[in-house]
């Protein structure tokens, strides 16, 4: 039969085990409250960020294409054609210039270059390009938009 501890000798062994556990919450209060001043370094974009070309498709890109994103937004957008190799489909990417571009800077450091892709199948074809070019045009603010309609009729002209 195990040994029966007496009240007196319970409580002794608990107010131990109290103690210590109050203690060990007393340091984690202390780290918790230390203020540590750190430096955090500075991020600078370097002048060979910001003119950063868009890169323009290997894969020949269909005249009908590049008019139709001519059209819908102007002619400083990049257009790349990437096919797929698994799937009757086509990477279409529509590259904003820099002065679009909406991209926070987060974003533009990993990125470099603001490219909005979309998979569009075979089978959606032009169609599917026209959809993706207007929305890439509506998801600009309407600053931007009327910036890039006026740059698109002083390019026409």
């Amino acid at each position: 039969m195990p040994k029966q501890l007496e009240l007196s000798e319970l409580l002794e062994t608990l107010n131990k085990n109290f103690s210590v556990l109050f203690e060990k919450i007393d340091s984690l209060k202390e780290l918790l409250t230390k203020k540590e001043i750190v430096d955090t370094p500075k991020v600078v974009i370097s002048k060979e960020l910001e003119k950063v070309e868009p890169m323009e498709s290997t894969y020949p890109i269909p005249l009908e294409y590049r008019e139709l994103v001519d059209k819908t937004l102007n002619k400083s957008f990049g257009v790349r054609v990437e096919p797929m190799t698994d799937a009757l489909a086509f990477i279409f990417s529509i590259i904003v210039p820099d002065k679009y571009s909406n991209m926070p800077l987060a974003q533009k450091e990993v990125n470099k270059v603001d490219t909005r892709l979309k998979v569009i199948s075979m089978a959606e074809g032009i169609n599917g390009v026209r959809e993706w070019a207007e929305r890439v045009y509506k998801n600009f603010n309407l600053e931007t938009q009327a910036l890039i309609m006026a740059d698109r009729i002083q390019n026409a002209a």
